[in-house]
């Protein structure tokens, strides 16, 4: 961000600087998407180009994980590049009304509708007065182990309740099949994970046909054991995800697991990886703890190492998600085949942080009294 005498003290910021640094970062954000479009980014450790971030086809999930902190400000500029966003939003619908991940319906990379980028976009069009998909969609789609699938898959239960969404489903999936994920294996009916759950927590919240799920993470983040991973690199992240989701989602029950979210985020090591911009993780593992409402010392070392990258790192893609961890990870380095990120996201990330800071020392969110 900024350099010598230039630097940014956010240590002591006042409630006008945190706006003017947040606002900035707006502009710098519909730079990055001026038609509300936000670039994707790929690194392929075991390819030709080796640890170098390239250009990756658009998404919708970027699109919503940018989105997802904009929406909670009230700013002109915030409202501007959400509403240049609301019409990218529109291009991924499909007519049976889900959102595909890619735009282009027909990219070699054709991959079902999923369950976490449609309820990220449901949660974005609830707060917007947008379109949102029906919650039993996503309901059906809860397994017994407590997990949400990630791709939306048909059954007979959901046909008695929404023929016509079946046979939307069962059209997409036969497509997909047809396409270069399913063939060389990347990607299974069977697919689901924390992640993919907190994700689809964040719009469904907290209520007795989601308690299975809530209960479901609880006991993996206080687990002894690691978190189990399958398209997200770093336990960093699912901490991030599940505090995120218990702050947009108002999921209660996770307060529960404060004191071992903090605990998992001292002990990780994420931020060691080779593979570059991995210093942005500091961003997402202090807004962890501050969507949980968590002080003391841990909470300020993780706040002092993300406002140490904000000053001193530019503005870069990170590996927020990747590549099937079981199908498609090199055996031999133990790396992700692909791991994806974004400019935007990182941007987004960092106002985020700097919202959730205003928040705790001054005010509400950026844009309110």
């Amino acid at each position: 961000m900024t350099e010598g005498a230039d630097r940014i003290n956010f240590e002591r910021m006042t409630l006008k600087e945190i706006d003017l640094h947040i606002d900035s970062m707006l502009g710098q954000l519909e730079q990055e998407g001026p038609c509300g479009t936000f670039g994707t980014m790929k690194i392929n450790p075991a390819s030709s180009v080796g640890m170098h971030w390239q250009r990756e086809p658009d998404n919708a999930f970027v699109l919503a994980n940018v989105l997802l902190p904009i929406v909670q400000m009230k700013n002109g500029q915030a409202e501007r590049i959400v509403r240049s966003a609301q019409g990218q939003i529109a291009r991924y619908c499909d007519p049976s009304g889900m959102w595909r991940y890619f735009d282009d319906p027909v990219s070699p990379f054709f991959i079902p509708y999923e369950t976490d980028t449609n309820a990220l976009l449901s949660h974005i069009g609830q707060l917007t007065g947008g379109y949102r998909v029906k919650d039993d969609l996503f309901l059906h789609q809860l397994g017994a182990d407590g997990h949400f699938n990630l791709w939306f898959l048909p059954s007979c239960k959901l046909a008695l309740k929404e023929s016509r969404h079946v046979i939307s489903l069962l059209r997409n999936r036969a497509k997909a099949k047809a396409y270069l994920a399913y063939r060389n294996g990347v990607i299974e009916d069977a697919d689901r994970e924390f992640c993919v759950t907190a994700n689809v927590l964040t719009y469904l919240g907290e209520r007795p046909e989601t308690l299975r799920a809530i209960h479901r993470l609880m006991d993996e983040m206080t687990a002894n054991s690691p978190i189990g991973l399958l398209y997200y690199p770093f336990e960093t992240i699912a901490c991030y995800l599940f505090a995120r989701c218990r702050f947009y989602g108002g999921i209660a029950s996770f307060d529960k697991a404060h004191d071992v979210l903090v605990e998992r985020l001292q002990q990780s090591r994420d931020a060691g990886p080779a593979i570059p911009g991995s210093r942005w993780l500091t961003v997402p593992a202090a807004s962890a703890m501050l969507f949980m409402n968590a002080s003391g010392h841990a909470t300020d070392m993780a706040v002092a190492a993300a406002i140490a990258t904000i000053e001193t790192c530019p503005f870069a893609p990170y590996p927020f998600y990747c590549s099937n961890s079981v199908t498609d990870r090199d055996p031999v380095s133990g790396l992700h085949n692909a791991y994806f990120g974004s400019t935007a996201l990182t941007i987004a990330h960092a106002m985020e942080f700097l919202n959730l800071l205003r928040m705790r020392r001054h005010a509400g969110h950026f844009g309110k009294a």
